[in-house]
């Protein structure tokens, strides 16, 4: 009499699947094993490199490639150190080229310190041209101060020949005096100072017509 099964049928194909799986893994280290004892011959390196010949084809041509830059790095670096070494120490050098060559540095020399000079020459005009600006300009102040002081002093003498009362007159005269002479100390004081700024510029004013008539013109005495 047949015992009757206590397991299913998915347990059963369970189990089985599970002892496949186990049979499996035991041929696969089997075949680890004896790969692992089996020495490797010549003949199979031989066999292992040719299944790729393109690969070893490939590394032989990147390694003839870098090493052509690197040669034609090398022969330009050489060329050109051997272009500074004939420019330095030709080999048709005589004493003759020696001559001409320390003459030509001595001229580039002089060259260069004639451009220092000249360079501080424009400098020192800069200056001077704006030092003669702030100097004009100061005169064309005192010029203008000169012309007010001295329409003033008009208007008080034609104030004073316009009065004919004698006691208004008197009383004009005294206050005309007083203003004319304030206006010609106003003007004495502004004609020195301009004087003062032209000999201090040390502007050549005898040779400038404009100038030698602006210093005989504040040399003149002031009258009444």
């Amino acid at each position: 009499m047949t015992t009757p099964s206590v397991l299913t049928n998915k347990e059963r194909f369970l189990l089985a699947s599970q002892a496949e799986i186990d049979w499996l893994e035991a041929q696969i280290k089997q075949y680890e094993i004896d790969l692992a004892d089996t020495p490797l011959t010549e003949q199979d390196d031989t066999e292992e490199i040719q299944t790729n010949p393109r690969d070893a084809q490939r590394i032989k041509l990147e390694a003839l490639i870098q090493y052509n830059l690197n040669t034609a790095s090398i022969g330009r670096n050489l060329d050109s150190a051997m272009l500074a070494f004939n420019s330095l120490f030709p080999k048709d050098a005589d004493e003759d080229n020696l001559k001409r060559s320390r003459a030509v540095e001595s001229l580039i020399e002089e060259r260069d310190q004639v451009t220092v000079e000249v360079m501080a020459l424009l400098s020192e005009l800069r200056e001077a041209r704006y030092e003669l600006g702030q100097v004009q300009a100061r005169s064309r102040q005192v010029q203008q101060s000169n012309r007010e002081t001295l329409k003033a002093i008009r208007e008080a003498q034609e104030r004073h020949l316009a009065d004919t009362d004698e006691a208004s007159t008197q009383t004009n005269d005294d206050l005309a005096l007083q203003q004319s002479k304030e206006s010609l100390e106003k003007l004495e004081m502004s004609r020195n100072a301009l004087m003062g700024l032209i000999l201090e510029s040390n502007i050549d004013w005898t040779n400038n017509k404009r100038w030698r008539e602006t210093m005989l013109m504040l040399g003149d005495e002031l009258e009444m």
